[in-house]
């Protein structure tokens, strides 16, 4: 099985090294508590483990690049 998450209830700067290194062992320590609910709660999931994650956080901004023109939402 396959999951794409936990996502991070607090944003961290993709720039900012120590931020990004705090996000990470976020997210590890929400896959450890996902886990062990499966394994607790979920029929078919008493022996489910990881078996692997995600070397890199999926940051989805970091910088924005401000041009002539900002494009709001009523310009969409």
């Amino acid at each position: 099985m396959s999951f794409n998450c936990p996502e991070l209830p607090n944003s961290c700067s993709a720039t900012n090294p120590i931020e990004y290194a705090q996000a990470v062992q976020v997210g590890q320590k929400m896959q450890r508590e996902l886990i062990e609910y499966f394994r607790r709660n979920m029929p078919g999931f008493s022996k489910a483990y990881i078996s692997r994650s995600a070397s890199i956080l999926g940051v989805r901004e970091s910088w924005r690049i401000r041009g002539k023109l900002i494009m709001t939402g009523k310009d969409y």
